[in-house]
């Protein structure tokens, strides 16, 4: 990035790099974005990427901005582009703090303000660099949850369509997100959503085949290390790495509580989905604070409201520790059909790069 590293720029990288751990101070909850960079982070107890459903709301304005045609505002055009990216992180940072004390009508507030530097900073800056798209995109569908909340289902479509024109792109949180009950009922919704899919599944696929190169030099020069577990699953029941010798395995380091691993969570939802029948598993080694009890149940539930398809259980020091230098959450390793680890990666990465890694190891003859 080579403009200056202000607030939004700080924010980012959190939250693109990775988790320090369960006992790490929380992180400034600013839009999910989807770029693998290790810097330290988090956590604990974060909520998912729009605000929770509260009873009583007070509705927000109605969204007007220069996208739709309506005048710049003087005040907005007076700021520099760190000064537009940290109004909007900072606004984030506090729709999530007040969706957290139970605060509904501020917090939307908060993200309508949010969502009013972020449409700004994309007018003033067309050619915003990834990280920015996706904070901006961030920005502006949790004002469209907002404006769902409020009531104004048609605001708030015309809102979604404006995050992911600007850069959103989990469509994962459009199925699950409660906020948008009264979006996903418009008989318009089914037929822009399908549009969302069969774009995504043309862009991944060119994505895929243009790391693929890079993927395969990743691999070629890695050096792999031993790796082994032997651990219950959340039935208690003992899961061996080693009895998974012939297929292709993905194991996942990371916590409910950290946001880059919830954002990669629908991309190993689709992995499961879509080469389970040739070979994969993906295992998760949850890390969890509180008791064992308390971190099945929180495990469980996770995996329930995000209809996580691929087995989890909670991991272990030792099981960590032979990972060298680990740096953070999420961890995902590649390990081929052999048991050899080929691949590491630190912090959220996006599909295709995941898909390709994956891909390259399924194609691999059995030996």
């Amino acid at each position: 990035m080579s403009r200056t590293l202000g607030l939004l720029s700080v924010s980012l990288l959190v939250l693109l790099a990775g988790c320090g751990g369960p006992k790490a101070p929380a992180p400034i909850p600013t839009p999910i974005v989807k770029t693998p960079v290790p810097t330290p982070a988090p956590a604990a107890a974060a909520s998912s990427v729009a605000p929770s459903t509260p009873a009583k709301a007070v509705p927000p304005a109605a969204n007007t901005n220069a996208a739709n045609g309506a005048a710049a505002d003087p005040a907005l055009t007076a700021l520099s582009r760190d000064e537009l990216g940290q109004r909007m992180a900072a606004g984030q940072q506090r729709g999530f703090q007040q969706v957290q004390q139970g605060n509904a009508a501020e917090a939307y507030k908060s993200f309508q303000e949010s969502a009013k530097y972020a449409r700004e900073l994309r007018r003033q800056f067309p050619q915003l660099s990834p990280q920015e798209q996706a904070a901006v995109g961030g920005a502006i569908y949790n004002d469209a949850c907002a404006l769902s909340m409020s009531g104004d289902a048609n605001a708030a479509f015309l809102a979604l369509q404006e995050a992911f024109a600007a850069g959103f792109a989990d469509t994962n949180q459009l199925d699950i997100d409660s906020d948008l009950v009264a979006v996903r009922a418009m008989p318009e919704f089914a037929a822009w959503r399908k549009g969302l899919d069969e774009a995504a599944v043309a862009r991944d696929a060119a994505a895929i085949a243009h790391v693929k190169e890079e993927v395969r030099n990743e691999m070629a020069s890695f050096q792999s290390y031993p790796f082994d577990f032997t651990l219950p699953d959340l039935d208690d029941k003992t899961v061996k790495l080693a009895d998974l010798k012939g297929k292709v395995v993905v194991v996942d380091f990371w916590g409910t509580w950290c946001p880059p691993c919830r954002a990669e969570i629908p991309s190993f939802v689709r992995l499961q989905t879509k080469y389970e029948k040739q070979g994969l598993q993906i295992i998760g080694l949850g890390y969890e604070n509180g008791g064992k009890e308390e971190a099945v149940k929180l495990t469980r539930d996770f995996m329930a409201n995000n209809k996580m398809n691929y087995t989890c259980m909670l991991g272990d020091a030792a099981t960590q520790k032979q990972v060298p230098q680990f740096q953070g959450y999420p961890t995902t390793l590649f390990i081929d059909r052999t048991g050899k680890v080929r691949l590491q990666y630190v912090g959220l990465h996006p599909y295709p790069t995941l898909d390709a890694a994956v891909s390259l190891l399924l194609d691999e003859p059995a030996k």
